[in-house]
């Protein structure tokens, strides 16, 4: 994931989306730190399914912090992905247009409706019951697989809402 976001941001001067510092004027890459946490927040969420629906009893107990650690995940992936859609409207131009066009755009349905809803919305709400004591297989089963859909999701969107830049 770390990989795959340094050499999608290496192509800082064609697509300005992509290239995006994590706040205007600091060196640092946003998108390869964006990946880095979508892949952790994915994998602790497919953990959290697989042993939300087949572990019992006792060994719930043993994992009882995984889900307070994904929600953790999840903030701080909804925290990256605000900061790098407010920067690239900041910044204007290309990532201004290449932001709108996932938020309210071309790509908006698929960013509402297969990425927020899915991979933040369902999820908290699932977990939050999770930490509250309730806890339910079906579930718990429903949140891993919307995250692991909202995790591919990401990927695919920031790739088609790169808008290149004629140099």
């Amino acid at each position: 994931a770390l990989y795959t976001g340094v050499l999608v941001s290496a192509l800082a001067p064609s697509m300005p989306f992509w290239s995006l510092s994590l706040l205007p004027g600091v060196a640092i890459p946003a998108m390869p730190l964006l990946f880095l946490v979508s892949a952790v927040a994915t994998g602790v969420g497919l953990t959290v399914m697989v042993s939300g629906t087949l572990m019992v009893g006792d060994m719930r107990q043993q994992i009882r912090r995984l889900p307070v650690i994904h929600l953790v995940l999840i903030a701080l992936e909804v925290g990256l992905l605000a900061l790098l859609l407010a920067t690239a409207l900041w910044q204007g131009g290309a990532a201004a247009q290449a932001a709108e066009s996932l938020a309210i755009g071309a790509h908006s349905a698929i960013f509402w409706a297969l990425f927020v809803v899915p991979g933040f919305a369902i999820p908290l709400a699932i977990l939050g019951l999770g930490v509250a004591g309730v806890h339910s297989r079906a579930l718990e089963l429903v949140a891993g697989i919307c995250i692991i859909v909202a995790g591919l999701v990401l990927r695919y969107l920031v790739l088609i809402s790169g808008i290149p830049v004629t140099l």
